[in-house]
């Protein structure tokens, strides 16, 4: 029979146990974990946007998530601040791994390129493929389209396609840049026509942009015109000229050193629809490179064969040239 006394006893040990309870279960549904050291953490999270639906993701090679059938997308939450190794698999495709820093209340996005593990390649024969592309010679810049040629700017000592806008950007030799071969009203020679330094944007990035238009031999910009790309013989780098607010979660600072190999880089261009990646033919193939190199970069053969070189990209179609044929891949 229970007393008074220990009726009182067990309504404060129940009372004390609703409301542990209770703010365990607050504290949980809030994001804490207990950590390692029995240590109270606040958690963040990895989210996973794919090119593939029903992809599976794995933490630390336990799976966490499928990417889904409208989205292709998966967020893993919860996960206590540290370094985790995610990995991202669909059968017939390579796996795509990064070692990604989860900390406390920032959820780690990422873009993940699958490509199949048999990617074909379609012999277009030998004869070179119909396709807009821009020469200078002798300062005269000329658009060849549907096998005619036709002279465009005049005076002119470098120039660079502008993809998102569909123009060219040129330096005249008269050292000032133009687009549409117009200055525009209030062009300096510190591209700030190109690019309007503002809050987001401060005065180096145009100068340093105009730097290194004139330095680099090859350079390209990004088909959102937020970055460019440059390259030599062994090393590819990048700088992003946008607002610092739009960079990539990823990336930490506007200068950026993408990639280095003993091998010879011949040509690299953008990856359609996935501004994180780029495709470099070097060596023996054509490989999609992930910019990102902290936690593991992911460099994925897309073709393979003697000395392929890029021809042109239309659409996510890459043309390449592989001594005597031309071949198209139609890219993941």
């Amino acid at each position: 029979m229970l007393t008074k006394r220990k009726r009182r006893i067990l309504f404060v040990v129940t009372l004390g146990g609703f409301v542990a309870l209770s703010i365990a279960t607050l504290f949980y549904s809030l994001g804490y974990r207990v950590g390692p050291e029995w240590q109270i953490q606040k958690t963040g999270g990895v989210f996973i946007r794919a090119n593939e639906t029903g992809a599976d993701v794995f933490v630390d090679g336990k799976k966490s998530k499928t990417t889904s059938l409208l989205t292709q997308t998966a967020l893993t939450k919860y996960l206590t601040p540290r370094t985790y190794e995610i990995r991202v698999t669909k059968e017939n495709f390579i796996a795509w791994q990064k070692l990604i820093l989860v900390t406390p209340e920032i959820v780690q996005a990422r873009d993940v390129v699958l490509v199949p593990t048999q990617l074909p390649a379609r012999a277009l024969g030998t004869t070179t493929p119909l396709y807009t592309h821009y020469t200078i010679k002798n300062g005269t810049v000329s658009v060849h389209q549907n096998s005619t040629s036709s002279p465009l700017y005049q005076n002119v000592n470098k120039f660079w396609e502008l993809p998102k806008s569909n123009t060219l950007l040129v330096f005249g030799n008269n050292k000032t840049f133009y687009t549409e071969n117009r200055r525009s009203a209030g062009a300096t020679t510190s591209l700030e026509f190109l690019i309007t330094p503002s809050e987001y944007i401060p005065p180096e990035v145009p100068q340093t942009l105009m730097s290194l238009l004139l330095s680099k031999q090859n350079i390209i910009f990004s088909d959102d015109e937020q970055r460019v790309i440059f390259w030599d013989d062994h090393t590819i780098g990048s700088y992003w000229i946008g607002e610092e607010q739009k960079m990539p979660q990823w990336q930490q600072t506007r200068a950026l050193g993408v990639f280095a190999i003993p091998t010879r880089i011949r040509e690299v261009i953008t990856y359609p629809r996935h501004e994180d990646y780029l495709i470099a033919s070097m060596g023996n193939g054509i490989w999609m490179l992930e910019m990102d190199a902290v936690g593991g970069q992911n460099f994925i053969p897309l073709y393979q064969g003697a000395n392929p070189q890029i021809v042109t990209k239309q659409g996510s179609s890459l043309v390449i040239f592989d001594a005597p044929l031309y071949y198209e891949i139609e890219l993941p």
